[in-house]
């Protein structure tokens, strides 16, 4: 049988017995008739209030920094030793912990709607926790939930076990201390391109400064490998970002005609007025730009009337972090 022709008749009886089968609304706006949502919860759920501080008791800062740990402080009632007796009006007889405390802190990202737990490796108070916010955010908050089991005499010799609960949320934000990773992509006439790009390693460093690895590839770094990645390790991230020659140099030939592209990315956003591509000297031993408006294609003479002639790339993020690099270029002149 045609394979068309049997999924035609699937969905045409599928669409028969859909039409057989019609879902009524409930009238009070649920999915499902006979399914009705109490307001409140069928038990007592005792609530409790919290208050969140730093570990010296100052209260939370309405601004902290990216990979920079803080120990918070959790205090409530809900540690202490007696249980509540009556919730919301309600006795709650013979109540009794049934259990320790559980807390459990995260931190969110509120403009990407990300929430990540917290954990530390450091010995702490069950009431405290290391939190080390990983990216920088305009909008975010510490929160900190907390369970304990209890149990209350419901009739006279049955137990029901339920749990109390707290919770609360801290506004703050999470100022980036990351440069902007640079790299930068190059194509000469005839079909030979090479490729730089940066990403920080160790992720989440502290303390400064940052550092990245430099990744690169082509042709125009190495005739017999181009297609090989090669990294150099360790490289500072910031605005002196000098590849020394023994390990990148450019190649490019007089005839050639050149293409460069910067390659940059960034923890938070670049602030892409701050982005410039071009040409420097690094005869001076500090790099000093010759050329930043640089056509699609432009010629190697153009290289040629440069004294030690290099590559670079700039730019910043929105929080003014910024990053530069720069990339020797040797010229080979034409065949005689």
């Amino acid at each position: 049988m045609n394979k068309s022709f049997l999924l035609l008749m699937i969905l045409l009886i599928s669409s028969g017995l859909c039409a057989q089968e019609e879902v009524k609304a409930d009238p009070a706006g649920h999915w499902l008739d006979g399914v009705t949502i109490p307001p409140k919860p069928s038990f007592p759920t005792p609530q409790y209030d919290l208050q969140v501080s730093l570990s010296d008791g100052n209260p939370v800062p309405a601004t902290l920094s990216e990979d920079v740990g803080i120990v918070f402080t959790v205090n409530s009632e809900i540690f202490g030793e007696n249980p509540p007796s009556t919730f919301d009006g309600s006795p709650l007889p013979s109540a009794e912990w049934a259990g320790k405390t559980s807390v459990k802190w995260y931190f969110e990202d509120i403009t990407k709607n990300k929430s990540t737990p917290a954990s530390s490796e450091y010995a702490l108070q069950p009431n405290q926790m290391l939190i080390k916010p990983k990216d920088p955010t305009f909008q975010g908050a510490v929160s900190v939930f907390l369970s304990r089991p209890l149990r209350y005499e419901e009739y006279p010799g049955k137990f029901r076990r339920i749990f109390a609960t707290a919770a609360k949320s801290s506004l703050t934000k999470i100022t980036d201390i990351t440069p902007p990773c640079p790299g930068m992509e190059i194509t000469l006439e005839g079909a030979k391109e090479g490729r730089l790009w940066s990403a920080e390693e160790p992720p989440d460093k502290f303390p400064l400064p940052k550092t990245v690895d430099m990744f690169f590839s082509g042709s125009i770094f190495s005739e017999k490998e181009p297609e090989t990645v090669k990294t150099i390790s360790g490289l500072q991230l910031g605005e002196k970002m000098i590849i020394p020659e023994a390990e990148i140099v450019v190649n490019i030939k007089m005839e050639n005609l050149i293409t460069l592209k910067p390659v940059v990315s960034d923890n938070q956003q670049i602030n892409e007025k701050t982005l410039k591509c071009g040409l420097c000297s690094l005869d001076s031993g500090e790099p000093s730009i010759v050329l930043e408006n640089l056509p699609e294609k432009f010629p190697a003479e153009k290289v040629l009337a440069i004294k030690k002639p290099a590559f670079f790339v700039e730019v910043a993020d929105v929080s003014g972090n910024k990053s530069s690099l720069y990339v020797a270029i040797r010229v080979t002149p034409p065949a005689k």
